[in-house]
């Protein structure tokens, strides 16, 4: 089973609020990495840009490294997704590209859910799963 990595939380793995959100958030990454996680690459670009302004450029790349170390796959926007990503923002124009690019990845790869808690991402016909949930 593949899971799908949403920028929210890689976010949140990186900056939780609290002790609680940091147990529960660790306890995802894990089983998500039991069960295949996927980062898309506009996830990276995401992530950079985000936790790059809190931690710092260099920090935030040593994090993408870790994550790729733990063993979560880089999947590179390939002209399918892309042609995917445009059709769905045919149908709901909106959403961002980012979370077209990550739906339309979480399609392509029939991933059983994208980790967030973005409800947005049901809009676009895939499953979301957050701390704590079952996929919905």
């Amino acid at each position: 089973m593949t899971v799908v990595a949403d920028t929210r939380f890689l976010l949140v793995y990186t900056f939780p609020a609290n002790n609680e959100e940091r147990d529960m958030i660790k306890q995802l990454m894990r089983q998500s990495l039991r069960e295949h996680l996927v980062i898309p690459s506009i996830v990276l670009t995401e992530y950079i840009k985000n936790a790059g302004r809190e931690i710092g450029k260099q920090a935030a790349l040593t994090r993408v490294f870790s994550f790729k170390e733990s063993g979560a796959e880089v999947y590179d926007i390939r002209e399918s997704t892309a042609l995917l990503a445009g059709e769905l923002l045919l149908k709901d124009q909106k959403r961002s590209v980012g979370d077209a690019l990550i739906a339309a990845t979480t399609l392509e790869l029939h991933a059983s859910h994208v980790l967030t808690d973005d409800p947005h991402f049901r809009e676009f016909g895939v499953k979301t799963r957050w701390m704590g949930s079952s996929p919905a």
